[in-house]
């Protein structure tokens, strides 16, 4: 993220109020972008104050992040618990003690539209009278029965009554926002996309030459992310004498994949990796993978890639499409499809000359932190400058 200027910092916005389901160490896009919000916000003058939940007793419950603070709420979530669905329940009285805190703010905004927290939120922000923006990430998101049919009477019930309730909804892609007008004909929508620190993403030095083609995956290890199907479409492929695939990240999902992947040449396994390595993974590597199964709201990793001068192998589901150009800087291919994925891998290890093509046009800076934080300073001070009048 670009520093403020001294000038900036002296500036007074406003405060603001930010709930997200979780925060970081919490692996999730989410909890990356609300994390990279409050940061941006903070650096233009704007008071934050950060409200999430934990399931970790252990978990303090209240620390500094940088210029802020943030306060996690204690909640319990079975349904991360049984079914790795990350929706965690706020125990009794969270509401009012948002209500509290949403005394002191002059906006509320609050990330994901079903969440407890948000709807939690979303009340206090009715009592006290305080404008509330949602940002929404995800479109719907495919679970096995019977979560499905909780996730989709939730979405038309819940989510509805949540978008409908907000001044603004934020979303991240055209994808999203689609969606969040499918279920809340009444919402007002505008998009303001996900956004990537072009000072840390960038384009490196020239990739080593090891005498293979390197892929990387950097995913959360969760069934709609697609890394089964990303690991059948490597045997198929069978390129494991000339090319190697690194996988990025931790999950439930990590001990049964890594099984599967056993008997796989050149397949090797990182977990969470910190920011430093990831930049380094991103820029070394020929070409990045998102095998997206389901709920690609944005594809902040595809962005992250592009920045790194590293073309991308996305599946067509969601809001890949907006990130991931065909043939100009990666390749998209049908989604839930291994073949059709390995074809792709195939191609680029058998064709230096498509690689260097992609690389070229994958030098992209379009999702700059610094543009989207702007856009996004400039809606919350239009809502401080209403409730001033």
């Amino acid at each position: 993220m670009t520093p403020a200027t001294a000038s900036e910092r002296t500036v007074h916005r406003g405060r603001l109020l930010v709930t997200s389901h979780y925060w970081q160490p919490h692996t999730g896009g989410i909890e990356t972008v609300a994390a990279a919000h409050a940061e941006a916000l903070v650096a233009r003058g704007w008071s934050v104050a950060a409200h999430s939940a934990r399931t970790e007793p252990s978990t303090p419950e209240r620390e500094r992040h940088g210029d802020f603070e943030l306060r996690r709420h204690r909640a319990w979530n079975p349904l991360e618990q049984r079914f790795r669905v990350p929706v965690p329940f706020p125990t009794p009285g969270v509401t009012a003690r948002l209500r509290v805190a949403a005394g002191g703010c002059d906006v509320i905004m609050s990330h994901g539209h079903v969440y407890p927290m948000t709807v939690a939120a979303a009340r206090a922000a009715d009592q006290a009278r305080r404008p509330f923006v949602v940002m929404q990430h995800s479109p719907f998101v495919d679970y096995p029965r019977p979560i499905e049919t909780i996730e989709r009477v939730a979405d038309r019930v819940v989510g509805r009554w949540v978008l409908e309730r907000a001044d603004l909804v934020l979303c991240v892609s055209q994808f999203t926002e689609a969606y969040v007008r499918s279920i809340a004909p009444r919402a007002t929508t505008t998009v303001v996309p996900n956004g990537v620190d072009c000072t840390r993403f960038t384009v490196g030095r020239d990739r080593p030459d090891t005498g293979s083609v390197r892929f990387v995956c950097v995913r959360r290890l969760v069934p709609r992310n697609g890394v089964d199907l990303l690991l059948e479409a490597w045997r198929t492929a069978a390129v494991g004498d000339r090319a190697t695939l690194t996988i990025a990240g931790d999950g439930p999902e990590r001990a049964s994949l890594e099984r599967r992947a056993r008997d796989l040449p050149g397949v090797t396994w990182l977990g969470r990796v910190d920011d430093e390595s990831l930049v380094r993974l991103l820029q070394d590597a020929h070409a990045s993978i998102v095998p997206t199964r389901s709920g690609e709201g944005f594809g902040l990793v595809a962005a992250e890639s592009h920045a790194c001068g590293t073309p991308v192998v996305a599946t067509a589901q969601g809001a890949l499409p907006e990130v991931v150009r065909n043939g100009v800087d990666g390749l998209v291919v049908p989604p839930a499809s291994p073949r059709a994925l390995a074809c792709a891998i195939s191609l680029l290890v058998d064709d230096a000359g498509m690689r260097e093509r992609l690389a070229a046009g994958a030098r992209r800076t379009d999702w700059s932190w610094d543009g989207v934080a702007d856009q996004l300073d400039a809606i919350l001070q239009r809502f401080v400058a209403l409730r001033r009048r």
